[in-house]
């Protein structure tokens, strides 16, 4: 997987066109040799509908470095359009994989762990950290605690969610550990 170069085009929004796995190395990838920063989008039909209606929001959109077909209904409009996609990766699905990944470094080959010793799998020694962000009423929290336990070894430095005004505050970090962030999932959702 090439970033943009593997993006098919479905009703002006450019839609990444590879598997589960080809997307996670990718962004493991990039962690390891410390790429510039870049967003993922997880454009489903009602995003693809509002992106026509809002160029600024389609620009947005178009410029993420990965957008996954977050939906049956985008890869059912893909197919039907004439341009079949790997397959519908959704964002809770990659942010799960992503988390357990980071969390398990044992699992590479002793040749890896070692590379990744020496200049640090999350740069300068230290381990991938993952944040937060969104959510209302502790569901950035609650979703840090779950994954968490369910992978013990990762490392959460931030964890924030929206305030009354619609703007994103932190809720339970110090914005210093803001700072120390490797991975920022964020999951404010469909404007209704």
């Amino acid at each position: 997987m090439k970033g943009s170069s593997s993006k098919k085009t479905l009703l002006g929004v450019g839609i990444t066109s590879a598997t589960q796995r080809e997307v996670l190395q990718y962004i493991i990838t990039s962690l390891e040799e410390q790429h510039d920063p870049y967003y993922i989008v997880t454009p489903n039909p009602e995003i693809i509908v509002l992106a026509n209606k809002r160029r600024e929001f389609l620009d947005i959109l178009n410029q993420a470095r990965i957008a996954l077909p977050d939906g049956s209904g985008v890869t059912l409009a893909a197919q039907f359009l004439g341009k079949p996609l790997s397959q519908r990766i959704t964002g809770v699905d990659l942010m799960e994989s992503l988390c357990k990944e980071v969390s398990t470094p044992l699992r590479a080959s002793f040749a890896e762990v070692a590379t990744k010793a020496k200049k640090g799998f999350g740069g300068q020694g230290n381990p991938i950290t993952v944040g937060f962000l969104g959510g209302r009423n502790g569901v950035a929290q609650k979703a840090a605690d779950c994954l968490v336990r369910k992978y013990p070894g990762l490392k959460v430095s931030f964890i924030g969610e929206e305030w009354s005004d619609g703007l994103a505050g932190p809720a339970a970090s110090s914005p210093q550990s803001a700072r120390s962030i490797d991975i920022l999932f964020v999951a404010f959702g469909f404007p209704k």
